[in-house]
């Protein structure tokens, strides 16, 4: 999805965002590749940046805990995501 951004919100770039997340490049991509992380793209000139919210940042960060400091695995850390959504709607 291609979305021109305004400041309404603040963004970030890949590498900022998984320094926040706390997670590698590596592991970013493919949590994107498994469609856990959804970007925007915002155009510049004829190149196209991924940008992250604060929102999917957050997300990510509870993810990667439930992962790395309660064990779940990627399909149950989803799971409770999921849940938690569910419950919030």
């Amino acid at each position: 999805m291609v979305e021109d951004l305004r400041d309404e919100e603040k963004t970030y770039g890949t590498i900022e965002a998984a320094r926040r997340i706390g997670i590698s490049l590596e592991r970013m991509y493919y949590w994107e590749r498994k469609g856990i992380l959804n970007p925007i793209f915002k155009k510049s000139g004829i190149r196209e940046f991924r940008r992250y919210s604060m929102k999917d940042i957050q997300e990510a960060i509870l993810i990667r805990n439930l992962i790395d400091n309660e064990n779940y695995t990627l399909k149950g850390a989803l799971e409770i995501i999921k849940r938690l959504k569910e419950k919030t709607s």
